[in-house]
């Protein structure tokens, strides 16, 4: 795996995670904490979804293996669920927690809202599952997968930071900067998706047949 796929993969794991699009909702959830609680949260938070990616890099393999998944189905199915994470970036509709669920996040250990709600399902979801097994199944090697790792924790670092300074960023961006960079990520994920589902479906046109003359 060359610098130039790994770039791609760096790139479209954050812009699938999209931290910009979770602040708000990421802001509802620490709001009831002291400053320093917040800044422990997006650390553990930070660390969270680092060793959950790595895992599913060198362990997502063996998980389709078990399921008797074919990898071209899924990259199909993690190209669709891309394309669709990137569609609704394109549409976005209003992400609100309501009011009872986040005074009872609030009641909750720090420690553990960092991890669930906040790490899983929040920041990693079912698409960067499906979209990080799909590439490491592509490249079963160490080195490739030693890759895919650094670049999960590259990915982890920029989200962290994001949450880090989560206020900062939204007091700077504003409503509408926010909006214009969720959009142009979502473009990018968008052609990511297409290219996933097109290699997916080159994979399986052997199998069903369909190369053969």
């Amino acid at each position: 795996m060359d610098s130039t796929q790994l770039f791609v993969f760096f790139t479209g794991l954050v812009a699938l995670i999209n931290p910009l699009a979770n602040l708000p909702l990421y802001q509802s959830l620490v709001a009831g904490y002291s400053l320093a609680t917040q800044k422990r949260i997006a650390i553990r938070t930070t660390l969270s979804i680092m060793a959950y990616m790595t895992i599913i890099v060198w362990l997502g393999k063996y998980l389709l293996m078990g399921l008797r998944i074919d990898v071209a189905a899924m990259e199909i199915a993690g190209g669709l669920i891309v394309a669709r994470v990137a569609l609704d970036m394109l549409n976005p509709s209003d992400k609100e927690m309501p009011s009872d669920e986040a005074e009872q996040s609030h009641r909750e250990p720090w420690s553990i809202v960092a991890v669930v709600p906040i790490a899983i399902p929040l920041t990693v979801g079912g698409g960067t599952l499906a979209y990080i097994t799909a590439n490491a199944s592509q490249n079963l090697e160490a080195a490739g997968l030693l890759g895919l790792s650094l670049a999960c924790i590259g990915a982890s670092v920029v989200i962290g930071l994001s949450y880090y300074f989560s206020k900062s960023i939204m007091n700077v961006l504003g409503p509408i900067g926010t909006r214009i960079l969720v959009r142009l990520a979502a473009v990018v994920l968008l052609a990511i998706g297409v290219q996933l589902l097109g290699s997916g479906v080159r994979g399986l046109i052997p199998a069903l047949g369909l190369g053969s003359e």
